[in-house]
């Protein structure tokens, strides 16, 4: 027969298997933010290379050439003005036209 466990030895048996938990919860942590920090690696690469295919000559700007560029690009792309809200139709209207959707 097996002898029995104190008390003592039973409460430290469970703090190393709470500290094992706390761990593994460290562990999983970090592997996902390794995992958003690679998602938003990638998906700033394929944007980058978008924005670049759609460039004369990148390689011959600068960054603040690019920036300067990129900033007025953005400064003329059109969002919307106002945004009116009713009970089941919604109506975006732009400086150009009004696009109407049905809520459900």
């Amino acid at each position: 027969m097996k002898p029995r466990k104190t008390r003592e030895e039973k409460i430290q048996a469970e703090l190393e298997k709470k500290q094992q938990i706390d761990n593994n919860i460290k562990k999983l942590l970090q592997e996902q933010k390794a995992d958003e920090r690679k998602a938003r690696t990638k998906r700033l690469i394929g944007r980058g290379a978008i924005v670049e295919s759609l460039i004369e000559n990148p390689a011959e700007m600068t960054n603040e050439q690019f920036q300067e560029m990129m900033i007025s690009a953005l400064a003329a792309y059109k969002k919307p003005s106002t945004v009116n809200l009713s009970s089941s139709v919604v109506v975006v209207e732009t400086n150009e036209s009004a696009t109407t959707a049905e809520l459900e």
